[in-house]
């Protein structure tokens, strides 16, 4: 007899599914412990557990050599706990966030000084190995082209010369048996070719560097224009529609679970027409300019306004009863009577008709903003001028 097969529990899949998920949720906070969440300072953490790899295998090295019978172990002690206390002097300021406060907190340029100083003390105990200490010095010139200015590149590297420099000239008159006068010129000559290698692609690096930076704030200029652009009637400097649209729907979803009801008012400039017809389209513009720049003004910081299209203008108050919102248009209106309000120019000045809808959490934008229609609508066929809402005639007193 065949057995039906098992069907697998849905307990099982998630039990199996909290089981993979734990490895990588603590990987995730050791992650967290040691190089922090923070993604910046995280990043110069990694850079510096690098220099810990390079001080290991600078270690390893040594003690090779001591093991070959090439080097003193009594030397040897002197560098193996200078090469470890560095790293972690440094990983230690770093999490701490306590280099935060400088203008490069991953402390480059000290990073460096104390690596170069590390193997100069190197380079005189275990003479074996100089050619090794000067592979490394280019590494440790390497480790900051990415970070230097060019000068702070350029200076270290005739600092580094300057130093090793005269090591090499105190070793090889202290010590000639053991660093020969002839080796030591060849180092240095060799020294001084790296560094002036490293310097030129310092150099190189952070011209690439700068001209990445002043593209990248060009292309962030650009994006906000674009942003603007597209966000914003350029006319006016108001909201275009497609935003007002998205504001609308922002708006809905907030009276979703908050009770506040909130308005939506439908502005149309009375006889706009009249003003592109007998002064021309540059006045009319004008016009819009202006009246805009004056509704801003009668408005808090959280309503919006935004060309909808023409001569029509929609207004939304958040949080913002019927009654409230009347005393705001009569606030506009007010102030488009005063003689500072058109720029003195008489021929800009016109009047607004709107309606006005109040918005609960059971109207969609296209219902309120046809509500707001039908009561603009209405305020023009009741002789302009004025605004309306869901009594019979709302003109302001």
């Amino acid at each position: 007899m065949l057995e039906a097969p098992v069907q697998p529990d849905a307990q099982s899949h998630e039990e199996d599914g909290v089981a993979a998920a734990t490895p990588a949720r603590f990987r995730g906070l050791v992650l967290d412990a040691l190089l922090t969440d923070d993604p910046f300072l995280r990043a110069c953490l990694v850079r510096t557990s690098i220099t810990v790899v390079a001080y290991a295998g600078c270690v390893i090295l040594i003690w090779l050599s001591v093991a070959m019978g090439l080097t003193d172990g009594r030397q040897t002690e002197i560098c193996t706990p200078l090469f470890a206390a560095s790293p972690i002097v440094f990983y230690a300021l770093l999490r701490s966030r306590w280099t935060l406060r400088f203008s490069d907190p991953a402390l480059t340029l000290a990073q460096m000084l104390f690596a170069l100083l590390n193997l100069a003390v190197a380079y005189a105990l275990n003479p074996h190995t100089r050619s090794a200490t000067l592979l490394i010095v280019a590494l440790v010139m390497a480790f900051g082209m990415f970070s230097l200015r060019p000068t702070q590149a350029r200076y270290l590297a005739w600092l580094t010369q300057a130093v090793i420099g005269i090591e090499m000239i105190v070793l090889e008159r202290t010590w000639p048996a053991i660093f020969p006068p002839d080796q030591e010129t060849i180092n240095f000559l060799a020294l001084m070719v790296v560094m002036a290698a490293v310097s030129t692609l310092s150099a190189q690096v952070a011209r690439l560097r700068a001209s990445m930076r002043e593209q990248k704030k060009s292309l962030q200029v650009a994006l906000s224009r674009l942003e603007e652009l597209a966000s914003h009637d350029v006319l006016t400097g108001l909201l275009n529609r497609r935003c007002m649209t998205q504001r609308l729907h922002l708006e809905q979803a907030r009276l979703q679970h908050d009770p506040r009801p909130s308005c939506v008012c439908l502005i149309d400039l009375d006889h706009f027409k009249r003003i592109n017809d007998s002064h021309g389209h540059a006045c009319g513009d004008e016009t819009l300019r202006c009246f805009a720049r004056q509704a801003l003004q009668c408005l808090r910081a959280g309503d919006v306004l935004a060309r909808w299209g023409g001569e029509e203008f929609v207004l939304l108050l958040p949080c913002t009863g019927a009654a409230d919102a009347c005393r705001t248009l009569a606030r506009l209106r007010q102030l488009l009577t005063l003689p500072g309000s058109w720029d003195g120019r008489p021929e800009l000045t016109v009047t607004f008709s709107a309606g006005v809808a109040q918005w609960g959490a059971e109207q969609t934008v296209e219902h309120i903003l046809e509500r707001a229609d039908r009561q603009a609508y209405r305020a023009k066929f009741e002789g302009r001028d004025r605004w309306c809402w869901g009594q019979p005639l709302a003109e302001a007193s």
